[in-house]
């Protein structure tokens, strides 16, 4: 699944779903982050729109750091895309 909206992106790695890649559309710059496929992302996703999404806090703020952390490096010229993940995982129960 891919998605460009920070938020969920900040959701989904928070969750413990790996991000596999992220790409920059050439004419817009808008940031698409790519994650793991499955049906259990795009639920989370889908909850996150209702407004029904559970999350620790304190991880989807350090998934948020580390994604705007990502855009920055890459706004600065450093896009080496790699991507480094915040502290311990949060598991998928919290999320559910």
């Amino acid at each position: 699944m891919k998605t460009r909206d920070l938020a969920v992106a900040s959701l989904l790695c928070s969750c413990d779903y790996r991000m596999i890649n992220y790409t920059i559309d050439p004419i817009s710059g808008a940031f698409w982050f790519h994650f793991e496929d499955g049906e259990a992302p795009e639920a989370l996703a889908k909850s996150f729109y209702l407004g029904t999404a559970m999350v620790n806090a304190s991880k989807f703020q350090a998934s948020t750091k580390m994604l705007k952390s990502l855009i920055h490096k890459h706004k600065e010229g450093n896009n080496e895309n790699s991507i480094r993940y915040p502290g311990p995982r949060a598991s998928r129960e919290l999320c559910a």
